[in-house]
């Protein structure tokens, strides 16, 4: 393994990993000349190849808190606690809870903190038509983006993921297995103005995300 190749690696944490598995396939490969039976010493291959993950830690490129933000309209302020807007109370998530809705990006799809696709169709909540096609997305300052099917009017707005803090960009996504086909500005919480929004566009741009498919849907005073 070269010395450039190891740094690589290094910054993803995976040299223990691959080191780990190379060893083993070494050792096993040194013993099979000892065995009874080659199908024994392939088995011995088979399972220490297994003992590297399926699936690679996620990582994404160094990010720079530098995106513009914009507040939240004061009008929702206080709408955390049942009667403060809503009759219910809009949930509002820490910096360990929204991890849950983070959006990575693995070969340019869009994929969640354990490296699935993001699809429709594994939302919980849904209209009144039984589905919930588009999702709700929101980035921070430093390029985090989070994005979720699982939304309801009063209980899961797009200031919940930040809990109401400002946002660089919002709206409403429609990702199918992990191919974002179409992406607004739509938020009321918010009221992202096209300059704001196309900064999450930026962002997936940098992560490697491949748009070739993507339609945006920008106008100019949402709500």
């Amino acid at each position: 393994m070269s010395a450039d190749l190891r740094v690589h690696l290094k910054q993803h944490h995976l040299v223990a990993v691959i080191d780990a598995w190379v060893y083993g396939v070494q050792m096993t490969r040194l013993m099979c000349p000892f065995l009874f039976a080659a199908v024994l010493c392939g088995t011995l291959l088979a399972s220490t190849a297994m003992a590297l993950p399926l699936r690679l830690p996620l990582a994404e490129p160094a990010q720079e808190c530098d995106y513009q933000t914009l507040a939240m309209i004061k009008k929702y302020t206080g709408e955390e606690r049942a009667g403060g807007y809503y009759a219910t109370a809009v949930h509002y998530f820490d910096e360990t809870q929204r991890e849950v809705y983070r959006v990575y990006v693995r070969d340019g799809l869009l994929v969640d903190d354990k490296g699935y696709p993001i699809d429709w169709k594994r939302a919980e909540y849904s209209d009144e038509h039984g589905a919930a096609l588009m999702a709700l997305y929101v980035m921070d300052g430093c390029g985090r983006i989070y994005l979720t099917y699982n939304h309801e009017v009063g209980i899961f707005q797009h200031s919940s993921f930040l809990a109401g803090d400002p946002v660089s960009s919002g709206g409403e996504a429609l990702v199918i297995d992990g191919r974002l086909l179409l992406i607004n500005n739509a938020s009321g919480h918010y009221r992202p103005v096209p300059i704001f929004a196309l900064q999450v566009i930026h962002r997936l741009k940098a992560l490697g995300a491949d748009l070739s498919v993507t339609t945006l849907d920008m106008v100019a005073s949402p709500y």
